[in-house]
């Protein structure tokens, strides 16, 4: 199609692409230190307000869950840079799939649910980057 090979296999390839991208400006774009120590407070916090809930102890639950909820637009803000970088990087991908694989039908061995075994370039590239960018992430160590 677009390179000389087969549709289906140029998606393959550019989704494992794409995945191996995403995780690396996730890595690089963003204080992996700083997110791996806030998920770990975040985790802290979590089981100290299981403890309080299942001690009946309302105020520590609520004066914890308060600490929490500070804690969660940190999160967010670390998040954010990697994620614009990476919405652009699919913008550009997904107009060029839907430039030239329309008409790409890739037929799955198992009937998928909602989808059949018909699938066009967006589901296949789902099934592609979705486990891909999951597998990079734990070779990676990226948080």
């Amino acid at each position: 199609m677009a390179f000389g090979l087969d549709g289906y296999m140029e998606v393959l390839a550019i989704s494992v692409i794409m995945s191996l991208a995403t995780v690396l400006v996730s890595k690089f774009a963003s204080n992996q230190g700083a997110i791996k120590n806030l998920k770990l407070e975040m985790k802290t916090l979590n089981a100290r307000i299981k403890k309080a809930q299942k001690a009946g102890d309302t105020k520590e639950m609520n004066s914890l869950s308060s600490e929490l909820m500070k804690l969660t637009p940190k999160q967010m803000q670390m998040s954010m840079k990697p994620m614009m970088i990476s919405l652009m990087l699919f913008m550009a991908v997904f107009w060029f799939f839907g430039a030239h694989y329309t008409e790409l039908v890739v037929k799955s061995p198992l009937n998928i649910p909602f989808i059949g075994n018909q699938l066009g370039w967006f589901h296949w590239y789902l099934i592609i980057v979705l486990p891909g960018s999951f597998l990079f992430r734990k070779l990676l160590a990226v948080e």
